[in-house]
């Protein structure tokens, strides 16, 4: 399976950890995000990927690298310009034609979730896409999902 991992944020709330390397290749229990996104993914089944990256590209390529010491073989998309969730799928599209279920994942969380259940109940469903969320914190100050 194969899976789109965003990565090109400038991780502007983190500064100044941010100045000289990108919120992923930032650790959380002495392990960088990025390997930990990795890791995650290839519990799932996950065998190819591809990063988009845009600040501080380096300290995530420097980190994961072919992926062959986690087992996943990774490509990067680098965005001169950050293209925005849809935009960086779309600029890495022909990396998923014909890849049938394929996985994107934002790397600025940390989770234990089950993907198993939720890929297959999508594709039992037959949906173009399926989106796992998690309840709204009512003190948040982002949109809720509707």
């Amino acid at each position: 399976m194969k899976a789109m991992i965003l990565a090109a944020g400038l991780g502007v709330r983190m500064r100044p950890l941010t100045e000289s390397r990108s919120k992923p290749s930032l650790p959380v229990l002495n392990r960088p995000i990025i390997v930990q996104t990795l890791e995650y993914l290839k519990s799932h089944g996950v065998d190819e990927a591809v990063i988009n990256l845009h600040h501080q590209p380096e300290s995530i390529r420097g980190l994961v690298g072919d992926g062959s010491r986690i087992g996943i073989r990774i490509q990067y998309s680098e965005e001169q310009t950050l293209l925005g969730t849809a935009g960086g799928l779309k600029k890495a599209e022909a990396h998923f034609r014909n890849a049938g279920t394929f996985l994107m994942v934002n790397t600025d969380f940390v989770t234990d979730c089950d993907l198993a259940p939720a890929i297959a109940e999508h594709q039992k469903s037959g949906a173009r896409a399926t989106l796992i969320v998690t309840p709204r914190d009512p003190g948040a100050q982002y949109g809720s999902v509707e």
